[in-house]
């Protein structure tokens, strides 16, 4: 039973652990796509 709850608060964890990651790789594509979306206006349309 222990080994059982063991597990689980693990795999809660590791969740965790990947929902903060995907969030901060969607932060930085986000910023990547809004940067390269400024330098497109900037380059066609100075």
């Amino acid at each position: 039973m222990l080994f059982h709850f063991l597990m689980i608060s693990v795999l809660i964890s590791v969740v965790l652990h990947l929902i903060s990651a995907i969030k901060e790789l969607l932060i930085l594509v986000a910023l990547v796509i809004c940067l390269s979306v400024l330098f497109w206006k900037y380059l066609v349309t100075p």
